[in-house]
């Protein structure tokens, strides 16, 4: 084999690898695209607005719990307890009903 011939082998393996890595970066893309999805779609189902908008900057929006207090003008102990409350009637909404 020829330098040339061992260095086309060596550049076509490792397109394939980043084909490879591409693919599954595109995969892992896509499974977190539908698991934002299924957050903001279970979120929408709360009733209370300002529950909703507490889970959105929380888990959508990836803010803390002072930079939430701070947007809404409200206290971060406020936030933290209209954040439980949101918690928990998400998973009333969530839960498999037993027929």
């Amino acid at each position: 084999w020829s330098n040339k011939d061992k260095e086309r082998e060596q550049n076509g393996r490792i397109n394939i690898s980043i084909i490879d890595k591409s693919d599954q970066i595109y995969q892992k893309l896509e499974q977190l695209l539908d698991e934002r999805t299924e957050t903001v779609e279970a979120i929408e189902r709360l009733e209370d607005p300002l529950e909703k908008l507490v889970l959105r900057y929380f888990y959508i929006h990836g803010y803390s719990r002072e930079r939430t207090a701070q947007t809404l003008d409200r206290s971060a102990s406020s936030i933290s307890r209209i954040k439980s409350s949101a918690i928990r009637n998400l998973e009333a909404i969530l839960a498999p009903t037993d027929k």
